[in-house]
């Protein structure tokens, strides 16, 4: 993907800086060495360095990466994790001064970055995450932030380059509003268990109705796929959410946090007050025994 890079630059920035985001430091040391090897090609060697060599050759003389200091001398740098502290203020130095125009960079340094450019290059928007074994997204939002010279320039250009059958999601996720769904449902033990605490929930039609007056209520008719929901009846509505009170509250009696006193009527137990904190949770009393014995 390199030419890809080396083109969009010529394109968009050919004079202004740029900062191109990559996955690896592998990668950025020959997406370096790639731009530089396009700019020979085209009998320019030198077209992004944009300074006399003497007066960088005391910076250059500082460097411990032989292969940086050479891209440097030619206007391109890299910057990954495994820089000395030193190289990494020569190169930001160097292109914050505007004598290196091209500054390729790791995913993972996005948020301790000292530079900013004209124009900013996404080269793939996944890295291999080796603990789980999969690829995962760049947090793109926050790369984005880079691409911004406050009192330089009136605009700033990004070129977000990904596969083409993650075109869409991405052209969605940058010009529209996405749809914040609830996670409620993963939390309702500690949500009960507080409203049992405070006596706003005795019974199961209590906590139904609670449920009523929560933002999961409106969106299970708006993305009900989502909630695995089967349709958006009220007969389907109602099913959903007895079977939601009624596994909570079953939980609860599983490790004694409330007791029921009466028909279908719950009252906190003394665990129960203890888990009616924000700090703590209602499967802590499980764990505690398990301890005890």
């Amino acid at each position: 993907m390199s030419k890809p890079v080396y083109n969009a630059v010529t394109k968009f920035s050919p004079h202004k800086p740029v900062i191109v985001f990559v996955s690896s430091r592998k990668l950025a040391r020959l997406t370096a060495i790639d731009i530089l090897a396009y700019c020979a090609a085209e009998a320019q060697p030198n077209r992004f360095f944009h300074t006399e060599e003497e007066d960088i050759k005391p910076f250059l003389d500082r460097m411990t990466d032989k292969t940086l200091k050479e891209t440097l001398s030619q206007g391109v740098a890299y910057i990954h994790e495994g820089l000395t502290a030193s190289d990494h203020r020569i190169v930001e130095q160097l292109f914050d001064s505007g004598a290196v125009q091209i500054g390729v960079v790791t995913r993972d340094l996005c948020w301790g970055l000292n530079i900013s450019a004209y124009l900013l290059i996404i080269m793939d928007t996944q890295f291999y995450n080796g603990k789980s074994h999969s690829y995962v997204d760049y947090p793109v939002t926050d790369v984005i932030l880079w691409a911004n010279r406050p009192l330089e320039d009136d605009n700033a250009k990004c070129v977000l380059m990904c596969q083409s059958s993650k075109k869409d999601f991405f052209k969605k996720f940058l010009n529209e509003s996405l749809p914040v769904e609830s996670h409620l449902d993963h939390r309702m033990h500690d949500h009960f268990n507080a409203e049992i605490v405070t006596k706003t929930i005795e019974n199961k039609q209590d906590a139904v109705d609670y449920l009523t007056w929560t933002f999961l209520y409106r969106r299970l008719t708006h993305n009900p796929n989502y909630y695995n929901l089967q349709g958006v009846t009220h007969r389907h509505l109602s099913d959903h959410l007895s079977e939601l009170v009624e596994s909570t509250l079953s939980d609860f009696g599983a490790v004694q946090v409330h007791q029921c006193g009466g028909r279908d009527g719950y009252a906190a137990a003394e665990s129960g007050h203890d888990r009616g904190v924000p700090t703590t949770t209602s499967t802590t009393p499980r764990s505690s025994c398990s301890t005890c014995r």
